[in-house]
């Protein structure tokens, strides 16, 4: 029989943005994405209420929300993440469930339930946990309608919208003609098509009919 090992195991896991190159904990603990304020959002007034708050309760200042792209399993990511101060950037459940990716504690691999692909995550012990917090007179309001307070606007790809309310731009008079500017690069062609892509997914926007 093997002896028990009384060495602590590793409470934070780590994978490496392929674009940025910057490590970004993954968190099964924390509920929210977040990134660490740039100097001049520093230079900001915090939000008056602080949206977050650590494992000990410790209220965390937040500095708005910002879409950042990451690419990790050989795929890109847009994502609205939380500038928050912390010490690294951090991919919490509402990221993980998003893009339904499953962390194999362990073994220590991050899957790609989607694709099957798989990356190996490094470790670091003690990484504190950060969930969210809300006035506690809308904490039961979130406990029993979650699907209104849901990022997805639509309850499944393809599904048709519950609330059955539409926006609709009504226009008049000819169209105005224009060129197609092209983007100066063919990755931002690509990462373009990628976000408008997912808007169309989740049921923010679709595709016109006419020109």
């Amino acid at each position: 029989m093997a002896a028990k090992s009384n060495s602590p195991r590793p409470a934070g896991f780590f994978i490496r943005d392929e674009i940025s190159k910057q490590r970004l904990l993954v968190d099964t603990r924390a509920m929210q994405s977040v990134f660490p304020p740039s100097k001049e959002d520093l230079e900001k007034i915090p939000d008056s209420t602080p949206t977050l708050i650590a494992a000990n309760r410790t209220p965390i200042c937040t500095y708005g929300t910002m879409t950042r792209t990451i690419s990790i399993l050989g795929c890109r990511y847009h994502w609205p993440f939380v500038i928050a101060e912390v010490k690294f950037p951090l991919l919490g459940t509402d990221f993980l469930g998003h893009h339904v990716l499953l962390v194999n504690v362990g073994r220590q691999r991050l899957l790609d339930t989607g694709t099957c692909h798989s990356r190996q995550l490094s470790t670091r012990p003690g990484m504190p946990a950060i969930c969210p917090t809300a006035p506690s007179g809308y904490t039961s309001l979130q406990q029993e309608f979650p699907d209104v307070f849901k990022p997805e606007l639509r309850q499944s790809p393809g599904a048709s919208a519950k609330h059955g309310i539409f926006h609709h731009i009504t226009t008049t008079g000819p169209l105005t003609p224009a060129k197609f500017q092209r983007l100066s690069a063919p990755q931002k062609l690509q990462d373009a098509k990628l976000a408008f892509a997912e808007m169309e997914r989740m049921g923010a926007c679709k595709k016109a009919l006419s020109p």
